[in-house]
């Protein structure tokens, strides 16, 4: 092979190394990223139930406090 093209070859070896080692860094952060959002998203959407479902509860009756009778 030329001497000329054999450090090219090899600069771009060490190239598509070191790009292939961050592109599965951030395939992980990625991955970790989804499943923190999906649990996030889980959260909002049981508090959407909640939310709705206490709207959905008829007033509660007012009562008065209990207040003992004197001499009780």
């Amino acid at each position: 092979m030329d001497a000329q093209i054999t450090p090219l070859l090899e600069r771009i070896g060490a190239r598509e190394r070191e790009l292939a080692t961050t592109a599965e860094q951030l395939r992980t952060q990625i991955d970790e990223l989804t499943a923190r959002l999906r649990e996030l998203n889980e959260e909002m959407e049981s508090l959407a139930v909640t939310r709705k479902t206490l709207l959905a509860l008829p007033p509660a009756p007012h009562h008065q406090p209990y207040l003992p009778q004197a001499g009780a």
